[in-house]
C-alpha cells in the first residue's frame, strides 16, 4: 500500500475530545492540572520571581480564574496552589511559573 492519505478523517476539534459526563470531565481536568504540576516540578525553564508575581496578579484579577476561598470567608477568594484557569483548566501556580506557557486570554 502507498502513503495515500485520502481515506483519513480530519482531526476532531479539542472541545469534542472532552468527556461529556461531569465526573469524567472532572477527571480529565484533574489530569491536565497534574500534567502542569509535573512540568513545573521538573523545573522546565522557570521564569524569574518578578515575572511570576506579575502573571499571578493578572490571573488573580481575571474573572475566569477558578480561585479558592482563603480561610472561612467566602468573600476572600485568592490564588492558591489549587487554583485553575477557567479557560484552559491548567493549574495557575504551575502555568505562571513556566517560561514557555502563555495566558489563553492574552493577559500575559
Amino acid at each position: 500500500r502507498g502513503t495515500d492519505n485520502t481515506n483519513m478523517r480530519p482531526a476532531a476539534p479539542a472541545a469534542a475530545l472532552e468527556p461529556a459526563h461531569p465526573l469524567l470531565r472532572l477527571l480529565h481536568l484533574g489530569a491536565r492540572g497534574v500534567r502542569g504540576l509535573t512540568r513545573a516540578a521538573a523545573n522546565r525553564a522557570p521564569v524569574d520571581d518578578a515575572t511570576r508575581q506579575a502573571r499571578r496578579a493578572a490571573c488573580a484579577a481575571c474573572p475566569l480564574a477558578q480561585l479558592t476561598t482563603a480561610g472561612t470567608s467566602p468573600r476572600r477568594r485568592r490564588l492558591t496552589p489549587a487554583s485553575t484557569c477557567g479557560r484552559c483548566h491548567c493549574n495557575l501556580y504551575a502555568k505562571t511559573r513556566l517560561a514557555d506557557e502563555t495566558c489563553p486570554d492574552n493577559q500575559w
